[in-house]
């Protein structure tokens, strides 16, 4: 008796996951096919012929360090990547983020731009040299053979601490402020420190009136130049871009309790009409 209540108990289970697993596929599906259509609205895969990207070799960037200042690396891996290993200098921007926000990069279009991935065939370099080709950017090059090949030509990678405030520091723990509420602030000469997370140089071409670059891979590191007694509004891009979200749950995993993340960044800024600064 007990193996056939067994037996019935297994079959139970086995139809309960089968319907699991059906009511998942189909509230998933319109989802998907959302973003399958997004993601294949993509002109520049399809106008931007793969023949037109040039590459760059490890030892040819190695060879322009003293232009370092002038040059644009960005890695378009996952971040969880960046942060294990990454080319010195090189900004955190996944591909689906450039996507997004490739409005954030310099606006002088024949700036040097090199972008790379993991490792030799990597698809999301040669996708995001399209994407900026096809924005006007005339001096974009990948990195041949991305990280792998800087690391077999002997170059060192930079490294971050395993960013434990990742998983440890719920989404939902960082307080947002509007671009109206920031505006008062500002305007009231309010006592706080507002922290652009975006690189220097897109800092340097505008940023919020009173903000200070502080990119959010400088502050993983450098937190401790900041003072917990003090209410910090961080900020980036706005849709897509996470550095901003990355940059205050960073200080949260490290005691500050007085952050807010400027709700939409710099598009909501923009989108109420108030002012950028140089």
């Amino acid at each position: 008796m007990p193996k056939q209540v067994n037996q019935h108990q297994r079959n139970k289970d086995k139809c309960r996951a089968v319907l699991i697993s059906v009511a998942v596929t189909l509230w998933a599906l319109p989802y998907s096919t959302a973003m399958t259509t997004q993601q294949t609205d993509r002109p520049w895969e399809r106008e931007v012929s793969r023949e037109k990207i040039t590459f760059i070799t490890p030892k040819e960037i190695e060879a322009k360090r003293d232009q370092w200042e002038s040059l644009v690396i960005l890695d378009v891996r996952e971040p969880r990547f960046w942060f294990e290993e990454h080319i010195p200098g090189a900004i955190q921007f996944p591909y689906e983020t450039l996507v997004l926000n490739w409005k954030d990069l310099p606006k002088d279009k024949n700036r040097q731009i090199i972008v790379y991935c993991a490792e030799p065939g990597c698809p999301s370099a040669l996708q995001a040299a399209q994407l900026l080709i096809w924005h006007g950017y005339t001096n974009v090059k990948v990195l041949q053979d991305g990280v792998e090949g800087w690391k077999k030509d002997g170059f060192y990678t930079a490294k971050v601490n395993s960013p434990d405030w990742e998983t440890h520091i719920p989404d939902q723990a960082v307080k947002l402020i509007s671009a109206f509420d920031l505006s008062k602030k500002i305007d009231n000469k309010e006592n706080f420190i507002l922290l652009d997370t975006r690189s220097e140089q897109v800092y340097r071409q505008g940023h919020i009136p009173t903000a200070v670059s502080f990119p959010t891979h400088r502050i993983a590191k450098e937190w401790s130049l900041l003072s917990k007694d003090q209410e910090i509004i961080v900020y980036c891009g706005g849709q897509g871009c996470a550095l901003s979200h990355r940059a205050a749950k960073i200080l949260l995993w490290h005691g500050f309790t007085n952050v807010y993340e400027l709700d939409e960044g710099t598009h909501a800024w923009q989108a109420a009409g108030f002012p950028f600064e140089k």
